[in-house]
């Protein structure tokens, strides 16, 4: 293959990866473009294009490994419930529907009425916080105000 269509290939996936981000096409974008640019330099056969290839697809996938993962662990720290619907809730206080009977009872959050445990004794009408989730955001713990 010669450099211009490498670096066709290379500007093909990084487009791609507009169209459909989240698919990690676009390391191997850069891959392809930096085969163009060793091909445009050094004539090289194919064989040996295949393997500066796959050793800069294995570079650059590595370097995209490490950036989303500082990106993500970043985000985490910003946004810990973004995407745990229930666990947006924490911190938030509540009315209780139900007199609390055997640690359990209902609250209401918005529209929606929600299972919830509780420790302590409390009655229909009292206030309550939210103070963590349960059962993989099904029933929120409260405590009283």
């Amino acid at each position: 293959m010669t450099f211009i269509e490498w670096a066709a290939l290379g500007i093909f996936l990084v487009l791609l990866e507009l169209f459909s981000p989240g698919i990690y096409l676009i390391w191997f974008g850069f891959s392809a473009l930096g085969v163009a640019g060793v091909q445009y330099a050094y004539e090289l056969s194919f064989t040996y294009q295949l393997i500066c290839f796959s050793v800069l697809s294995a570079v650059m996938a590595s370097v995209g490994f490490f950036i989303y993962r500082f990106i993500l662990k970043r985000s985490d720290n910003q946004y810990p419930h973004l995407n745990d619907l229930a666990g947006q809730h924490v911190g938030k206080t509540v009315v209780v529907l139900n007199n609390v009977h055997n640690g359990e009872t209902k609250i209401k959050i918005g529209d929606s009425v929600w299972l919830a445990v509780c420790k302590e004794n409390l009655k229909a009408g009292e206030k309550a916080k939210i103070v963590g989730v349960e059962k993989n955001g099904v029933v929120f713990v409260i405590t009283a105000l």
